[in-house]
């Protein structure tokens, strides 16, 4: 099962670098070491799901991930000094040794920009963190078709909703409270909620904020 998605993250350039290529204990913790699958025995679990809402289980893998590589920037940042023993320590510490000797100890794009490691201390707003419309949605075809879907199909049902509302209200006056006003009633209020499910899941294509105990809430 894969989900291939794609979305701008503002981290800094030593997180890449040690996900990318220098942190040798990497897949054996975080991951619990490697594992081998028969491709052609897999089974695609998303086959039946629109691609946007497997991008929006990405999402909500990723924003976590996001929002604690931002504390972790914020306290690198403050410390200029670490102690790593372990052996497997070795190889991150002899390339920040290298790239101090021979790159002035940053990449040559350090400072561009703060996601590329211009500001790591600065404190991001949470909207500005986790925003999922400029970094990917309206990079995608998928979700910005869904996403337009949806706010569409939110407008067409609360008209619905107010014409069946108003059309019960009319139809008091001549029959009362009959089952035609009920029913009118009924489906004006179904109209209303699917309205509200709708925004509700569009949210999801533009931000979405985590509890007020996270971590992404101390950058405000």
């Amino acid at each position: 099962m894969a989900v291939n998605a794609s979305r701008d993250v503002p981290v800094r350039w030593e997180t890449v670098r040690e996900n990318a290529f220098n942190d040798p204990s990497h897949d054996n913790v975080l991951h619990h070491g490697y594992f081998i699958a028969n491709r052609s025995n897999a089974q695609n679990f998303l086959q039946l799901a629109p691609t946007w809402k497997s991008h929006l289980v990405f999402h909500d893998i990723l924003d976590a991930d996001i929002a604690i590589q931002a504390g972790v920037d914020r306290n690198r940042a403050q410390h200029k000094k670490v102690f790593t023993p372990a052996a497997a320590d070795r190889q991150p510490a002899a390339f920040h040794q290298w790239l101090k000797k021979h790159g002035r100890g940053a990449v040559p794009f350090e400072g561009s920009t703060d996601a590329a490691g211009g500001a790591p201390g600065v404190q991001m707003q949470r909207e500005q963190l986790l925003d999922r419309f400029l970094t990917h949605t309206v990079h995608c075809s998928a979700c910005r078709k869904a996403y337009a879907a949806m706010q569409l199909l939110q407008r067409l049902a609360l008209v619905a909703a107010a014409v069946l509302f108003f059309a019960a209200c009319a139809a008091v006056s001549y029959t009362g409270l009959s089952a035609p006003v009920m029913v009118l009633g009924a489906l004006s209020a179904v109209a209303l909620a699917a309205a509200r499910r709708l925004r509700n899941t569009a949210q999801n294509f533009v931000f979405v904020d985590y509890d007020e105990h996270h971590i992404s809430k101390r950058s405000s």
